[in-house]
């Protein structure tokens, strides 16, 4: 995913919720800031058992409120700080270190169920693009002191999606409070070696979402 592909699929999307906004009677025109946590479970396939730890994320949104279930929006989320370390010991010891960060855009779609108090549960699914980058090391050492080191890069884009659930607390007729649970698969990982063969596998996480939007 490229900056042009990105800002293209962000300018769809907001465009559209515009559209849809202008020719409806009232504005339900939102739009959404996010921070929060992100923790990456094992990426599977050739990378094997590295568990790629904690990130932090922020994100943001512009949605249009359909009815009073329906929500749409289009959402830019970048995550950084993933990582994992490892050490093996065969003929001499490997330290293998790498970090990982993922810029997301994606289509949402929200299911308001109920509100009760101020209080409105939700379920939500998105999906869209992401690009996940990372770099990393490993370090040679003998038995006196480090012999050589090898330097790891990759970059990949593909599709991602999420799903998940939270409640949204109307603290006025303009400002909501948002927290969420969701799961994310933000698609593939390339890792690209000097010497080794290409490994692959998946950024997958499980998130804690913080928001605050703001209805025109």
């Amino acid at each position: 995913m490229t900056a042009k592909t990105l800002a293209l699929t962000v300018v769809i999307g907001v465009s559209a919720l515009a559209a849809t906004a202008a020719n409806a009677e009232g504005n339900n025109l939102y739009v959404q800031l996010n921070g929060g946590g992100s923790y990456g479970l094992t990426p599977k396939s050739d990378i094997g058992h590295k568990v790629l730890g904690k990130a932090g994320l922020v994100g943001f949104e512009v949605g249009y409120q359909i009815n009073d279930h329906f929500r749409a929006g289009v959402g830019v989320d970048y995550r950084v700080g993933y990582g994992f370390k490892e050490s093996e010991t065969q003929d001499t010891r490997q330290d293998t270190q790498g970090k990982l960060k993922s810029l997301a855009a994606m289509a949402n779609l929200y299911y308001d169920i109920v509100e009760v108090n101020g209080f409105t549960p939700y379920i939500t699914v998105g999906a869209g693009v992401a690009k996940n980058i990372f770099k990393g090391k490993k370090d040679y050492f003998g038995l006196s002191g480090p012999t050589d080191d090898e330097h790891y890069k990759g970059a990949k884009s593909s599709f991602a999606y999420k799903m998940g659930a939270g409640v949204k607390y109307s603290v006025s007729k303009s400002i909501d409070l948002d927290v969420r649970y969701q799961y994310a698969n933000l698609g593939k990982i390339r890792i690209v070696p000097a010497t080794d063969p290409v490994e692959n596998g998946r950024l997958r996480a499980h998130e804690a979402i913080l928001g605050l939007s703001y209805k025109f």
